[in-house]
Parts: structure tokens; C-alpha cells; sequence
């Protein structure tokens, strides 16, 4: 089987909470040839997950908002940015016991039914990440404690809305976030399926 990327020479320009690579490589063109060599860098944050939550005894949709410096001083944004919940995956953890424990430290509820919505690279040109996006449902008998983030590096708002709410947030285009975009666009396409209630 013919070698579709040849890397020449990879370096390691950063590594702390995430890494940043250095490439020299060529790949395989659709025409059969090898590219020339060139140079490409790439994040590697790994394996993280996230969920859109539903509490189904309030009839409501949880978001959060907390700091994220990449935002600041963005055309749309100031720093502080409302998305679903989300966070990285611990090795040895599962897609699904990592959204469980970022949703308790986040929100404070524990999910009593999780559903795959997809997997998705979220900027493919320069990072690299896999990212499982979930539907998930609680109640006010999975709620075991006040949630707000760890620490204090963490400090996290906690948001709730209304379906009619959450669609008018999407239509006036004031979701800014991927991953949240993707969970809200799903959950409009299947909200007859998922809400208990209508609004």
C-alpha cells in the first residue's frame, strides 16, 4: 500500500497543557504524485468532550459562560463566552464517564440519559482535536451540587433557557461557538423526539 504522508522531520516547539508540532513533510496528491516538502504546525489538545443539557423538570436548556482568552478581543466577543458544557477526556476515561464528570464540575448535575450526537475535528487546519458532542438529560433528582467550575482558574455561569429562547439565540446569530452551533442545530432538528414538553 502506497505511503500517503511522508514525514521528513517532526519537532516539538511547545509542550504544556497542550503541544504545539512542527512538520516537514509531502502527502499524495490526488494525481498520484507526492507533493514538494512542506512546512505545517499543529495543536494537539487530543481526545475532549461536550454536551448540550436538558433539564426536563424545569423544561429548560443549560448553557454556561466562562472566559476564554482565544475570544478576547474578537469582532463579536469580549472574553467570556456562552457554550455547552465541555472539557478534555482523562486517559483511561470513556467519551461518556468524561462528560459525566465535566458536567457535575460545570452544571453540578450527573446525566441520567446520554446520546451521541457526533464526533467532529474542530478546526482541522491546525489543531488537532476529536471532539464527541452529546444530548444529555437531567433532572431535579440528578442535581448533587451547585456546579460554577474547580478551583480557581475555573468560574462558570450557569445559563438556562427556554426552547423558543435557545431557537432565537440561533436565528439571531448570537451562538458564536462550533461545537454549540452543532448541539443547537441537532437539538432543533430532533426536538420533538428529545423535550418533554413544548413550549
Amino acid at each position: 500500500m502506497t505511503e500517503k504522508v511522508k514525514i521528513f522531520k517532526k519537532n516539538i516547539l511547545y509542550n504544556d497543557l497542550f503541544k504545539l508540532e512542527k512538520f516537514s513533510l509531502s502527502f499524495l496528491k490526488f494525481n498520484g504524485k507526492y507533493s514538494k516538502p512542506i512546512s505545517r504546525v499543529r495543536w494537539v489538545v487530543g481526545k475532549a468532550c461536550a454536551a448540550i443539557v436538558y433539564d426536563s423538570s424545569s423544561d429548560e436548556i443549560i448553557l454556561i459562560n466562562q472566559f476564554r482568552l482565544p475570544t478576547m478581543n474578537s469582532e463579536h466577543d469580549s472574553g467570556w463566552l456562552t457554550e455547552i458544557v465541555a472539557g478534555l477526556c482523562d486517559k483511561n476515561e470513556s467519551e461518556e464517564e468524561s462528560i459525566e464528570r465535566e458536567m457535575l464540575e460545570e452544571i453540578g448535575y450527573k446525566p441520567e440519559r446520554l446520546i451521541k450526537i457526533c464526533d467532529v475535528h474542530m478546526a482541522p487546519g491546525s489543531v488537532k482535536e476529536n471532539l464527541s458532542i452529546f444530548f444529555a438529560e437531567v433532572s431535579d433528582k440528578t442535581r448533587l451540587s451547585e456546579g460554577g467550575g474547580v478551583g480557581e482558574e475555573e468560574d462558570i455561569k450557569i445559563l438556562r433557557f427556554k426552547f423558543e429562547e435557545i431557537n432565537n439565540l440561533f436565528l439571531d446569530k448570537k451562538i458564536l461557538d462550533a461545537k454549540t452551533f452543532i448541539a443547537i442545530q441537532w437539538l432543533i432538528m430532533n426536538k420533538d423526539k428529545f423535550l418533554k414538553k413544548t413550549n
